[in-house]
């Protein structure tokens, strides 16, 4: 058992080390992201689309799934912990509310899709969601995953707490370790 977990993490470490981090634009915003995940939503077979109405912290999100219903549902990110944004500590809150603003400029007022994974809610009744927004790169439409989007761009950390896919767990994990060596780099 120990020599397929350690043969699994060297191959998800050696597939993970040989990404490409590029550049998306959206809108007045650019963001890192790596190339070899620009087509993974293609493999995802089930998917809602939503409004997102509001951002109450960078993972936990407002959103209207129905446009006639218009009943709003909380959605926490999967695998990704952001900063609180109004916790007393004033180092805390002010990465809290850098990840609060990246997220208002990507996500709030705009119609994402959500994925879904092994937990559907967390202890609080909130939705447990993968988010999807629609970007162009080298002139082709793509989906690109928020929560790796907040992972690579270091506004917020890998949060294994609740069950989710295992090669999503080792992309957000490296992706993590990535934007932590790129901090302390600058």
């Amino acid at each position: 058992m120990r020599r397929i977990l350690l043969l699994s993490i060297l191959v998800a470490f050696s597939l993970l080390h040989a990404v490409t981090l590029i550049t998306l634009q959206f809108g007045e915003n650019e963001a890192a992201y790596y190339r070899e995940f620009l087509n993974l939503f293609d493999t995802t077979p089930d998917h809602d689309e939503a409004l997102v109405t509001s951002i109450v912290d960078g993972d936990i999100f407002t959103i209207v799934r129905h446009k006639t219903l218009n009943f709003l549902e909380v959605i926490r990110l999967i695998g990704v912990d952001a900063p609180d944004s109004d916790h007393s500590d004033k180092t805390v809150e002010n990465y809290g509310l850098k990840c609060l603003e990246f997220a208002r400029a990507l996500l709030e007022d705009k119609r994402d899709l959500l994925t879904y994974d092994i937990t559907t809610r967390d202890s609080y009744g909130r939705y447990l969601a993968y988010i999807w927004i629609p970007t162009v790169h080298e002139g082709s439409s793509c989906y690109v995953w928020f929560n790796l989007l907040a992972l690579t761009n270091g506004y917020s950390q890998v949060y294994t707490t609740h069950p989710f896919n295992d090669f999503y767990m080792e992309i957000f994990i490296e992706a993590g370790k990535q934007a932590k060596l790129r901090r302390t780099e600058l």
